[in-house]
């Protein structure tokens, strides 16, 4: 079982959720801020635990993470539903996400040696970057999971040297 496996699951669950910000007409955008708060607030949970000798705040760091991953795979889903997803949007997106990350990684600094931490953040990013620069060159198509894209060899991003090939970004 993979992340791609668990994520329609993960889905089905926040349908209800979604069926009722669908109908409020919260914005994407409000939810990826809502997802950065979140993040902030596990963030200050690990640096207080730390900083106060008070490793009990630490149990307030996963449900916030959860929270946090339910606003994230909200935003996107409540965009798509609709219809107001924009290159924007993505890009803010991915600046929250990065953001999330900072809060919640770098705030081991509290509790771990710095440089631990500036190197599980730098992975973060490098992570993060990579999978950008992908569907920079690649395109949205190929976004979807190794698995359903083997189901589908008709699919031209199945193969790195076509999809290269026939970038617009490279000549």
């Amino acid at each position: 079982m993979s992340l791609y496996d668990i994520k329609p699951w993960f889905l089905r669950r926040l349908r209800r959720f979604e069926d009722a910000l669908v109908a409020r007409r919260v914005s994407p955008d409000t939810l990826t801020f809502a997802a950065v708060g979140v993040s902030v607030a596990a963030g200050g949970f690990i640096a207080a635990g730390g900083l106060l000798d008070r490793p009990l705040l630490w149990l307030m760091v996963a449900p916030l993470v959860l929270v946090r991953l339910a606003l994230n795979a909200l935003d996107g889903s409540v965009a798509r539903r609709t219809r107001s997803a924009r290159p924007f949007g993505a890009a803010l997106n991915e600046i929250g996400d990065r953001m999330s990350d900072a809060a919640t990684v770098g705030a081991t600094a509290f509790v771990a040696k710095p440089a631990l931490a500036l190197g599980a953040l730098a992975s973060c990013y490098l992570a993060s970057s990579t999978g950008v620069l992908s569907m920079a060159l690649i395109g949205p198509l190929c976004s979807r999971s190794v698995r359903r894209q083997a189901r589908s060899p008709a699919r031209p991003c199945l193969s790195p040297a076509y999809s290269l090939r026939s970038s617009p970004v490279l000549p």
